[in-house]
């Protein structure tokens, strides 16, 4: 933190923040494991913790993100691998338990098998029922739906232009952000939530003590002051929630 210079531009400060929140982060708090499926290896496990490690180290050099990038494909390739190698192998016993007689036994391995499946969620359909499958046209639909949602169908752009033209008062344009502002609404932020794309989550933010915060409230003024928002302060993550029928 104590690397930040004063006159760094906006995006260059919030950036600084992160990268030393990751590394803290990466440094003292253990990697942990998520359940492990029957199918896993204990290889895919190290490559999947070494993965997890670089995840929050990709956005400090493009040494990093190289690396992550790289390990993202062998980690989906050898689980890919270990899945074969394990539905092969309960086939395998499933057919051997129908071949000596043992009926019930088969039919359980072949109803678990049955319950693997997971629908796929990335293939949706346009506005006229054509299904889409390339990462672009489903991106671009995403954000068709998404503005679709929150346009106004009485268009209100009008009183939105009167409200940008009204200048603030004269004394607020000037006023800083308390630091006890800032104290405040990181203390306040529920815990056990998901991070957004910075994996940056409220545990951390309030675990940096005053150092941290102080970074913030100086980061914040900034924007404050220049009108603006680092570029990470404007992504979020979509989570679609599948139902039944077309999405």
């Amino acid at each position: 933190m104590k690397d930040i210079e004063p006159t760094c531009s906006l995006e260059e400060h919030a950036k600084k923040i992160e990268q030393a929140i990751k590394i803290t982060v990466e440094a003292t708090v253990p990697a942990k494991r998520t359940t492990k499926k029957p199918w896993i290896s204990e290889e895919t496990l190290k490559l999947a913790d070494e993965k997890r490690r670089l995840k929050q180290l990709r956005n400090v050099s493009l040494e990093y993100t190289q690396q992550y990038k790289g390990l993202c494909k062998k980690v989906k390739r050898s689980a890919r691998q270990d899945k074969e190698h394990w539905i092969q192998d309960q086939c395998e016993q499933a057919e051997k338990g129908l071949n000596i007689g043992n009926t019930r036994e088969a039919y359980d391995l072949i109803k678990m098998l049955r319950k693997e499946f997971v629908p796929r969620l990335n293939v949706i359909r346009n506005q006229e029922g054509t299904m889409l499958q390339t990462n672009d046209d489903i991106k671009r639909r995403w954000t068709q739906y998404c503005s679709s949602l929150y346009k106004d169908p009485g268009g209100g752009n009008g009183m939105i232009k009167e409200l940008v033209d009204i200048e603030p008062p004269e004394d607020e344009v000037h006023q800083d952000i308390l630091y006890s502002e800032v104290q405040t609404a990181i203390n306040s932020l529920k815990r056990n939530k998901s991070p957004g794309s910075d994996g940056i989550t409220a545990e951390m933010l309030q675990a940096g003590g005053e150092p941290l915060s102080r970074q913030i409230h100086k980061l914040c003024n900034k924007a404050w002051h220049e009108g603006t928002i680092p570029e990470e302060w404007g992504k979020s993550i979509l989570v679609p929630i599948p139902k039944k029928g077309d999405l």
